[in-house]
């Protein structure tokens, strides 16, 4: 488990910007669903050393798969560690929609 760190009124306004969906914490999140190589990524990513050479974190897979709960979570978890985090929902293009690619 993730330790929470006290929430200011600076942290709470980033976490409205970050547009995160306010119930999708990592402690809300069940890790057991992740498969067992990934498990281990989300303590490493709440660090956030990605951050300072300006990657994404990206997250991909079937629909209902589970990507959004632990991304959010770990976009709580660094406006909690005073970055600034901006979650979108991808969604699929009409073009690939049309196309019937899935």
């Amino acid at each position: 488990m993730i330790g929470c760190l006290p929430m200011t009124a600076l942290m709470r306004a980033a976490g409205k910007q970050s547009a995160l969906p306010r119930e999708k914490t990592l402690q809300a999140f069940q890790m057991d669903r992740l498969p067992k190589k990934i498990r281990a990524l989300p303590p490493t990513l709440c660090e956030g050393s990605f951050l300072s050479r300006a990657e994404c974190l990206l997250a991909f897979g079937n629909p209902g798969s589970g990507k959004n709960a632990p991304v959010c979570g770990i976009g709580h978890e660094l406006v909690q560690r005073g970055h600034t985090v901006l979650f979108r929902r991808a969604r699929p293009s009409r073009r690939i929609q049309e196309s019937r690619l899935w």
